[in-house]
């Protein structure tokens, strides 16, 4: 226990104080490149933390019809908000360079922010997942009557502005104190106002995300290692230019109270 404490309390290894500022691409890979065995770490954090949800979802999926195993396995995953959003925190003070302890400041978000991470991630996951089992459901009836075709785009747009929201939702219940309704009201804002920087974080792990199944199960060193606390980095690391800009910074943009 004493191992697993000393590697998972000490601080990440920041910034130095005098280091020249550095924007985009640069100070992306600077950032990841340093923080990458913390990243490893975290990832293996969340991977613990939601292997109860994982096992439960298993279960589920192996003891319903064919038609119904994949809702069944991700039923329980839209739990997991408590466990997203103390990821949430970890990449949250990578990309803003402030010294972390990787167990302590998982743990303690995970204890502190976990009513509002539960009642977001219900939210957020439970609206993703029943969107995307109508989806299903509509375009197969799509091929058959296209009238259709409105609320197919309706449960089409409702699903992706959920998934722009889920950049921002878990980072600003991490490290901002903002009642559940500001959170969403300002996630929702968000999605749109910085439409360009989100396109781009989504497309950035859909294509590695894709490349991983691809290649499954040869990527399974990717996924289990790394893969998880790299994709919550990467969309925070996105999302935070609009945090920095409108809610953190920019009081006046968007409401904080």
């Amino acid at each position: 226990m004493g191992f697993f404490k000393d590697r998972y309390s000490r601080p990440g290894p920041g910034i130095p104080k005098d280091a020249p500022k550095k924007k985009g691409l640069a100070l992306y890979f600077e950032i990841l490149w340093r923080e990458l065995l913390e990243l490893v770490k975290l990832n293996f954090l969340f991977l613990l933390f939601a292997l109860p949800m994982i096992i439960i979802g298993i279960v589920l999926a192996l003891s319903v019809p064919p038609g119904f195993k994949l809702f069944s396995f991700f039923v329980p995953l839209i739990f997991l908000g408590p466990v997203v959003t103390a990821m949430a925190k970890i990449t949250s003070k990578m990309v803003r360079d402030t010294n972390h302890f990787l167990w302590w400041d998982f743990w303690g978000c995970f204890k502190a922010d976990f009513k509002k991470g539960l009642i977001t991630g219900l939210i957020v996951f439970g609206g993703m997942l029943l969107s995307a089992s109508a989806l299903g459901i509509y375009w197969k009836i799509l091929q058959e009557n296209k009238l259709l075709v409105v609320p197919f785009a309706i449960v089409t747009t409702i699903f992706f502005v959920l998934l722009l929201m889920s950049l921002y939702v878990f980072p600003m219940v991490s490290t901002i104190d903002l009642p559940i309704k500001l959170v969403f009201k300002n996630s929702f804002i968000l999605s749109f106002v910085c439409l360009g920087y989100n396109i781009l974080a989504l497309l950035i792990v859909a294509i590695i995300a894709v490349l991983l199944l691809l290649f499954f199960p040869v990527t399974t060193f990717l996924v289990v290692p790394f893969f998880f606390s790299w994709a919550n980095f990467t969309t925070t690391f996105c999302a935070f230019h609009g945090l920095n800009k409108y809610v953190i910074q920019g009081e006046d943009t968007l409401e904080k109270e």
